[in-house]
């Protein structure tokens, strides 16, 4: 069984995540392994010092299920001890975060690229639609190469629908 633990800052940011010994814990979220991390885990000489100290005050086990405390952690993700979960940066201001710790944008991803082809495709396409998300737009964006032009194109969620962005 292998086992993870996110050390956190003074403000629940994970600072770095490390596999750890599987013998400190005897079951999911034993603080036994917690205990062993801040006791046998060296500082991480990569990390800089905040004001001449070290930043790491901390450790939680972290699970690559995706589940168990809501997201495996990483680097930059904030443990919430009130919900008892480990939450992702948040991609843009306008995302909101969901019931399962994720966040959504306010328009849900698009249903067809801009050639009728129902997303997502499953696999790499030459003819692929980039689509990325757009802040200033509130929507998605999408760009196609035609020829030497590259076409960029906003997901119009209420007719399902790709316009060329003006």
């Amino acid at each position: 069984m292998t086992v993870y633990f996110a050390e956190l800052n003074s403000n629940n940011v994970v600072i770095r995540v490390i596999v750890g010994n599987p013998d400190s814990v005897s079951y999911p979220m034993d603080p036994a392994g917690e205990q062993w991390c801040s006791e046998n885990i060296p500082n991480d000489p990569g990390i800089d010092l905040v004001n001449g100290v070290y930043p790491g005050v901390s450790w939680k086990q972290t699970f690559d299920d995706n589940f168990t405390r809501g997201n495996f952690a990483a680097k930059n993700y904030t443990y919430d001890p009130v919900n008892d979960v480990f939450i992702s940066p948040q991609p843009f201001s306008s995302w909101v975060l969901d019931g399962s710790y994720k966040w959504q944008p306010p328009v849900g991803f698009p249903t067809v690229d801009d050639l009728g082809n129902n997303l997502p495709r499953g696999a790499f396409f030459p003819d692929s639609l980039s689509i990325g998300w757009s802040e200033p737009d509130l929507t998605w964006i999408g760009t196609r190469k035609v020829g030497e032009v590259v076409v960029t194109k906003l997901w119009n969620s209420n007719n399902s629908t790709w316009n060329i962005k003006e």
